[in-house]
């Protein structure tokens, strides 16, 4: 079953941080995202979203600048984008955290 539906903001933020930030491959972000959100994203549905919608957009911008340059942003909507994201991120065992 597909993920269905219009994507919100914290299911777009959550895919980008996984990406971003975790050494999960798509399987297991997606099986994560099943169960957080009780959706049915197969693993091709994330993958696409990412791939096709997020690379490149805002959400990874702003979070790129933060995990990469630790460039914090001023707006507040970038601001609840990086609060969001670094929730998500302490969720990530140590061990499966990108460098």
């Amino acid at each position: 079953m597909a993920h269905g539906g219009k994507w919100t903001l914290e299911q777009r933020i959550y895919l980008v941080a996984m990406k971003l930030a975790a050494t999960y491959g798509w399987e297991k972000v997606a099986e994560d995202f099943r169960a957080i959100y009780g959706s049915g994203a197969t693993k091709k549905d994330v993958e696409s979203k990412y791939n096709k919608d997020l690379k490149g957009g805002p959400i990874f911008r702003v979070l790129t600048e933060l995990l990469t340059a630790g460039i914090l942003p001023e707006d507040p909507e970038e601001e609840r984008i990086i609060a969001c994201a670094v929730l998500m991120i302490s969720d990530i065992p140590m061990e499966c955290r990108r460098a």
